[in-house]
């Protein structure tokens, strides 16, 4: 898929799972601006990802996980995902 038209994309998964898509280009924007944009990224939200705001309430992102399957068990993992049994993040360990 490339380009700006895909004439036979089904959206179907994705309203089935009810996702959203967001996507965003700097390519048109000033050097200047994606710079800036970067260090506010590194100021403002890094601190939240990682925990480590200053503002005690403020604990970070938390990501739930569901399962963690071994590789061996990658098809379970698939099944599990299919029949929308996950609430969080299934993780699959590639050792």
């Amino acid at each position: 898929m490339s380009g700006v038209d895909v004439p036979t994309f089904s959206l179907q998964p994705i309203l089935k799972k009810r996702l959203t898509i967001r996507g965003t280009t700097l390519r048109s924007r000033s050097p200047e601006y994606q710079s800036d944009l970067m260090q506010r990224f590194k100021k403002e939200v890094l601190p939240h990802m990682r925990g480590q705001h200053e503002d005690p309430s403020l604990q970070g992102l938390r990501v739930y996980v569901h399962k963690v399957f071994p590789w061996t068990e990658i098809q379970d993992a698939h099944r599990e995902m299919e029949t929308n049994k996950n609430a969080g993040k299934i993780i699959v360990e590639v050792v």
